[in-house]
């Protein structure tokens, strides 16, 4: 019999629910539920081996949100308050990680269609802290939240990324530049060329 292979999951509410659903149910035999930031900061010296391009102009507020470290599982990969994986991750990529206190606070996606003046707040509130921090944009570890950051920022211009988008540019995978054209906000001015 094949042991089951892990369940990689790249949005942190899809991880979140995932996670609450096995312990819940007591699904002990099921594969295991991992957030893919866990999986690659796990692999952070081959990371470190496939840097082919640092990207040490680029100023990040990494952002993990309200949901990948809680509430804490019985397998928590990071710490609750002050997660770090993402942070070293981005390091290795040759980016400056700006300190700051929002990293994990709720930026509202989940009330983003039903009550969007909460979330227009809440995202203001985390483009101003993050550009107080010094930083050039946000990077998340979930799309939903990044989706979020970047439709409800009325004008605030702050570009935010997927953290597997600078690893791209870091790694110099082929045609990551097309990544950055999808994005709402601009990008072009982010020392990632």
């Amino acid at each position: 019999q094949k042991q089951a292979l892990d369940i990689a999951v790249p949005c942190s509410a899809c991880y979140h629910n995932l996670k609450l659903a096995k312990e819940e149910l007591n699904l002990n035999d099921s594969p295991p539920v991992r957030h893919l930031l866990d999986i690659l900061a796990k692999e952070t010296e081959r990371v470190k081996l496939l840097v082919k391009k640092p990207l040490s102009k680029l100023k990040i507020a990494p952002y993990y949100g309200c949901l990948i470290t809680r509430p804490p599982h019985k397998d928590e990969f990071d710490s609750v308050e002050q997660p770090q994986s993402m942070d070293r991750l981005l390091e290795i990529c040759g980016c400056e990680v700006m300190k700051w206190s929002y990293k994990t606070d709720c930026c509202g996606a989940g009330l983003s269609l039903p009550q969007s003046e909460i979330v227009v707040d809440l995202v203001k509130k985390l483009i101003n802290m993050a550009k107080q921090a010094g930083a050039d944009c946000i990077v998340t570890a979930c799309p939903m939240c990044q989706a979020n950051l970047e439709m409800r920022q009325n004008g605030a211009n702050m570009p935010v990324l997927y953290f597997t988008e600078v690893l791209g540019m870091a790694l110099e995978m082929s045609n990551a530049n097309r990544w950055l054209k999808k994005h709402l906000i601009d990008t072009s001015n982010l020392h990632l060329h």
